[in-house]
C-alpha cells in the first residue's frame, strides 16, 4: 500500500510541474499530436478517460498513463493493458510488457506461432497451431513441405499432369498450353479443343470444365462462399476477407480483424456465439497460455489444459522475463504469470520455491497479493510492478515456484473449489544475463519527468489501475 501511496505522491508532483510549465506560457502539444494511437487499428474499444479537465477534446490538457513501459497516452488504447499502445504492440491481445521478439518478425513471443522462425504473416494453412514457417507438413497431407509439389494445399495424390514443379490441385494451367484451367475446353492435353479426347470432369464432381467453378477439385456443390466465381475448394481466400486461406485463423468466415481471443489459433471473427449462434470458426470459449504445446496435444489433452470459463476454479502458469524462457542464464530476472478461468473476479495468491539451487539466496517479489482477472488474457493482474511474480536467478540450476490461488468471496458459478496450486519449473544455466528485466518505476519516473517538462505538457497524470 506504501508504494501505492508513493506512487500517487510522485505523480502529483510531476503534475505540478506540468502545469506550472504551462503557466509559464510554454507551448502544450496541439491535439492532433496528443491523440497518439486512437483506435486507428481497428483492434480495440474507446479507451476509457478520466481527468484531465476537458481533454485532447480543447487541446487545453492531455491525459496520461504511467504504465510498466514509461508512459502512454491515456487517449491511446491498449486492449491487453499491457503498456504498450495497440498500434505499436506485437502482441495486441495478449498482454506481453517485455515486448520479447526472439525471432525479430514483429511478432511477439507470446502470440507467435513460429516463435523461433521469422514469419510475419503467421500462415498456418492446417490451423494445427504451428505455423507454416516451422510447421513440416504446413497443409496436413502426410507430405512433408521438402518434397510436396503443392505444400500449402493439401494433395496427397501428388498429380501433376504436366510435369512441372506445382501439382495440379495449385497449378492454374495444367497442361501448361498457356490456357488457364478456368477458361480450358480440355484442361489436360495442351492446345487440344473440347473433345472425346480430353477428359472433360478430371475432378469427376459432375461437372464439366466449363462450368465447373473449381476444376481442379472436387466439389460438386460449387460452393463459392464469397461470390467471386472460384470455388471454395481453390480458391486462396475463399471467405473473401483479405487474408489468404493459409494466414486465415478462419477461412470461411470473413474476419479481416483476425480476433482470437481465447489464443487458441480457431478465429472469433469478432461476434463468438452472438444470439446463441457460432459465426465463426470457435465453438468454444477456452484460453490457451502456451499455444503452441496446445497444438500437439490431443483434443481431450486441450479440453483439459485450457482456461475453461465454466469449469471448476483454476489458475495456469507462464514463464516470461529478461530473456527467453527457454535460454535462461544466471542474472536473468524470471517472470511466473498467473492466469485463472475467472474472469473479472477478486484473486489472491501466496508463491513459495518449492525448489532452489544450492546456495540461492533468490527471493520472490510479489509472493503474495491480490488483483482482478483481466479480460482478453486471463491473466490475474495487468500491472507487472505489483501483480507478477518475480525472482532473479542467482545461481544456475533448477527453480520450482508454486503458487496457490484462491477466489476471495468464493466462486460467483457457486462451484465448491474456490482454490487451486499450480507448479512451474524454471531451467537455468550458467552465465550473464540481462537482468534489467523491464522498467523499473524510476524510470517510468524519469519518463513522466522528462514528459512534462522537456516536452513542455500541460498534463494531468494518472496512474493506470491494475
Amino acid at each position: 500500500m506504501s508504494n501505492l501511496i508513493e506512487g500517487d505522491l510522485q505523480m502529483k508532483a510531476l503534475g505540478i510541474i506540468g502545469l506550472c510549465t504551462f503557466a509559464m506560457g510554454l507551448v502544450a502539444f496541439a491535439p492532433s499530436t496528443a491523440v497518439a494511437g486512437e483506435c486507428v487499428s481497428g483492434n480495440c474499444g474507446t479507451p476509457t478517460q478520466s481527468g484531465g479537465g476537458c481533454g485532447c477534446g480543447c487541446g487545453c490538457s492531455i491525459l496520461v498513463a504511467e504504465t510498466d513501459r514509461g508512459v502512454t497516452y491515456q487517449f491511446a488504447d491498449d486492449q491487453d493493458g499491457d503498456g504498450v499502445e495497440d498500434d505499436f504492440d506485437n502482441c495486441a491481445f495478449i498482454s506481453n510488457f517485455d515486448q520479447s521478439d526472439a525471432d525479430g518478425d514483429q511478432v511477439g513471443d507470446s502470440c507467435d506461432n513460429c516463435a523461433a522462425s521469422a514469419n510475419a504473416l503467421q500462415g498456418d494453412v492446417n490451423l494445427n497451431g504451428i505455423g507454416d514457417a516451422c510447421d513440416t507438413d504446413a497443409d496436413g497431407d502426410q507430405i512433408p513441405n521438402t518434397t510436396d509439389n503443392c505444400a500449402l494445399v493439401p494433395n496427397p495424390s501428388q498429380a501433376n499432369n504436366d510435369g512441372d514443379t506445382e501439382g495440379d490441385i495449385c497449378d492454374t494451367d495444367d497442361d501448361n498450353d498457356g490456357i488457364l484451367d478456368t477458361q480450358d475446353g480440355c484442361r489436360l492435353i495442351a492446345g487440344t479443343a473440347a473433345s472425346s479426347a480430353c477428359d472433360d470432369d478430371p475432378d469427376a464432381d459432375g461437372k464439366i470444365n466449363n462450368n465447373d467453378n473449381c476444376p481442379e477439385a472436387t466439389n460438386g456443390d460449387q460452393s463459392d462462399i464469397d461470390h467471386d466465381g472460384v470455388g471454395d475448394a481453390c480458391d486462396n481466400d475463399a471467405d473473401g476477407d483479405g487474408r489468404e486461406n493459409f494466414r486465415d485463423n478462419c477461412v470461411y468466415v470473413a474476419n479481416a480483424g483476425q480476433v482470437d481471443a481465447d489464443n487458441d489459433g480457431a478465429g472469433d471473427a469478432g461476434n463468438y456465439n452472438t444470439n446463441g449462434q457460432y459465426e465463426s470458426c470457435d465453438n468454444k470459449e477456452c484460453f490457451v497460455v502456451d499455444r503452441a504445446a496446445y497444438a500437439t496435444m490431443s483434443q481431450s489433452e486441450q479440453a483439459a489444459s485450457c482456461l475453461d470459463p465454466s469449469h471448476a476454479f483454476e489458475i495456469r502458469l507462464a514463464l516470461s522475463g529478461s530473456n527467453d524462457p527457454s535460454h535462461l542464464v544466471e542474472g536473468d530476472v524470471i517472470e511466473v504469470r498467473v492466469f485463472s478461468n475467472r474472469l473479472e473476479s477478486v484473486t489472491h495468491w501466496t508463491a513459495t520455491f518449492s525448489t532452489q539451487p544450492a546456495g540461492s539466496n533468490s527471493t520472490l517479489d510479489n509472493a503474495q497479493g491480490s488483483s482482478g482477472v483481466f479480460p482478453g488474457t486471463f491473466q490475474v493482474g495487468n500491472d507487472p510492478r505489483y501483480s507478477t511474480i518475480k525472482f532473479k536467478a542467482d545461481k544456475a540450476g533448477e527453480y520450482r515456484v508454486k503458487v496457490t490461488a484462491e477466489l476471495v468471496g468464493g466462486d460467483p458459478l457457486g462451484l465448491p473449489i474456490s482454490s487451486h496450486t499450480e507448479e512451474i519449473k524454471a531451467e537455468v544455466g550458467e552465465g550473464s544475463g540481462d537482468s534489467s528485466g523491464g522498467c523499473s518505476s524510476t524510470q517510468a519516473e524519469g519518463s513522466l519527468a522528462a514528459l512534462a517538462i522537456g516536452l513542455s505538457i500541460a498534463a494531468v497524470l494518472r496512474r493506470r489501475k491494475a
